[in-house]
Parts: structure tokens; C-alpha cells; sequence
């Protein structure tokens, strides 16, 4: 089930990785103890692609990120799979 999981978020990051990259983000970017899946150093944005959004707390990840001055976007493997219109106009918000 693990493996599944793990495909479908490379899966999901994949379909995003194109247009991403045309907003001059990097993938897979260590922060510290931290990796980040997507980041545009320059809007100090993070993307992450995980179930966790579902979660009530944020991480220490987060937490991280967000001390360090970055804002952070957290989008399921579902979003990403089942609407990626609607997580582009998301992320189309930071650069308007």
C-alpha cells in the first residue's frame, strides 16, 4: 500500500513539475533536515504534494518553512490527479 501511496504523489508531481518549472520553481529542494517538492526561492513559495493537508496541525516541516519565511501550499495527490485546473489557478494567485 505504501509503494502505491508513493506512486501516485511521483505520479501527481510529475503532471506538475511542467508548469512549475515555467514559474522558475526547483524540485525535490533540501532545507535544513527538510526536503521540499516544489520551491520558488524568489516568491519564498513552497509546494508540497501530500495527504497531510487533511491534518489539523502542521508540521515541524511546515513550521520550518514558514519561520524561514516561506508560505507553503499543500495539495493531496487527489487534487492534483482529479483538478489540476483548479490547483494551477491556486498557485497562478502568487504570481498576479
Amino acid at each position: 500500500m505504501v509503494y502505491v501511496k508513493n506512486e501516485r504523489k511521483e505520479i501527481a508531481k510529475d503532471i506538475l513539475w511542467p508548469y512549475l518549472k515555467e514559474k522558475n520553481f526547483k524540485r525535490n529542494q533540501n532545507f535544513g533536515l527538510y526536503e521540499a517538492d516544489f520551491v520558488n526561492k524568489r516568491k519564498k513559495l513552497i509546494i508540497e504534494i501530500d495527504e497531510r493537508k487533511y491534518f489539523k496541525n502542521i508540521s515541524g516541516k511546515d513550521k520550518w518553512f514558514y519561520y524561514n519565511g516561506y508560505e507553503v501550499l499543500i495539495f493531496s495527490e487527489e487534487e492534483v490527479l482529479n483538478n489540476l485546473n483548479g490547483v494551477l489557478s491556486l498557485i497562478n494567485n502568487f504570481f498576479n
